[in-house]
């Protein structure tokens, strides 16, 4: 298992591939050259993933240009989000190690068949980081 302290990017996305009519992973650089990729996708993808000894895992994102300085403290005051190393924390998860294998807090509520979902998620490893939601992360 890999070291998971610190700070990590996303290296690729999972997109809807058009072409193949199914779900595939897409490097970061490559998504970023299509014009008509969702503003949303733009912003993830320049995030930053930080994970603490504490057990938080936060997601950095930058300070999109279009916010003034009155609309960022009102979002601050509000609670939605806060600021740690220049960038917005736009949310945060518990995680922790379970039997040699780290998981995430996925604050899910689903039932299946009546009974609650355990919503600690697992991580899957990849050669060069993990898989985590639809982001596949390496150390930054």
């Amino acid at each position: 298992m890999k070291d998971l302290i610190g700070k990590w990017k996303i290296d690729e996305i999972l997109m809807f591939d058009e072409q193949a009519s199914d779900m595939a992973w897409v490097k970061v650089a490559d998504a970023l050259k299509n014009p008509d990729l969702d503003e949303d996708y733009v912003k993830t993808a320049n995030s930053i993933i930080e994970f603490s000894d504490n057990g938080l895992m936060e997601i950095l994102f930058p300070i999109p240009d279009e916010l003034s300085k009155e609309e960022i403290d009102e979002a601050i005051a509000s609670g939605e989000v806060y600021m740690k190393n220049g960038m917005l924390v736009v949310e945060k998860f518990d995680w922790k190690i379970k039997d040699g294998k780290p998981y995430y807090d996925s604050k899910s509520e689903d039932e299946v068949l009546g009974e609650k979902t355990d919503p600690w998620v697992e991580f899957k490893e990849t050669p060069d980081g993990y898989e985590i939601m639809t982001f596949r992360i390496v150390k930054a």
